[in-house]
């Protein structure tokens, strides 16, 4: 009965400190990815990103997909290049109703600079600045019937939440300008608007 009572007791005392242990190390790998994603930024990295921004057209609403690469250098600044696709249906009274489907996408230079006010969040400046095709294409054989390149401006604010050290969510708002399209009964008013955006960011930072 001893024997007994005293092997409960040391099974009590075992299962105690092994929870405590379980605890300790928890606790300790949630200060260790803290620390890790609240380190000092680098002053050179690198990273990759995909977003999805929905695109408020004068005649329709649908989903741009795009992403990027870019680099990072004084801790700060960054310069890449992106690209962008819109998906989904424009209005189709302008120009020969439900028979073309109209499409545009959009690539270049993308830049910008981020504060270090607070970690883990960034505010953020970004501008993209590339050449662009609007084109209306034939639903039956894909043949473009109207096409024409124009130059997108889209400047944004935002905010960048690093999540992992590895990983970076970010959000912004901005504006899309479009310039120089010559498309009977369309015009850059038609293409150029309020931006939101919803990225992911991986690489080093």
């Amino acid at each position: 009965m001893k024997i007994g009572f005293f092997v409960l007791i040391m099974m009590a005392v075992t299962g105690q400190a092994l929870s405590q242990g379980v605890d300790s190390l928890a606790v300790d790998s949630v200060k260790l990815l803290k620390k890790q994603i609240n380190k000092p930024a680098r002053k050179y990295g690198v990273w990759a990103a995909g977003y999805i921004e929905p695109a408020y057209l004068r005649q329709a609403n649908g989903v741009n997909l795009g992403g990027g690469l870019s680099f990072l250098f004084r801790s700060r600044y960054h310069v890449g290049a992106y690209g962008s696709v819109y998906m989904g249906d424009y209005n189709q009274r302008l120009i020969f109703p439900n028979e073309f489907s109209m499409k545009y996408s959009h690539a270049g230079l993308w830049t910008g600079y981020k504060t270090t006010l607070e970690k883990p969040f960034q505010f953020t400046f970004d501008a993209k600045v590339g050449q662009g095709k609007v084109f209306w294409e034939r639903r039956d054989n894909f043949y473009n019937m109207f096409e024409d390149y124009a130059l997108f401006v889209q400047p944004s604010a935002g905010c960048d939440y690093k999540f992992l050290p590895f990983a970076i969510l970010h959000g912004e708002v901005g504006y899309r300008l479009v310039k120089g399209l010559d498309i009977p009964e369309v015009s850059d008013d038609d293409f150029s608007g309020l931006t939101l955006n919803v990225m992911i960011k991986i690489g080093l930072f």
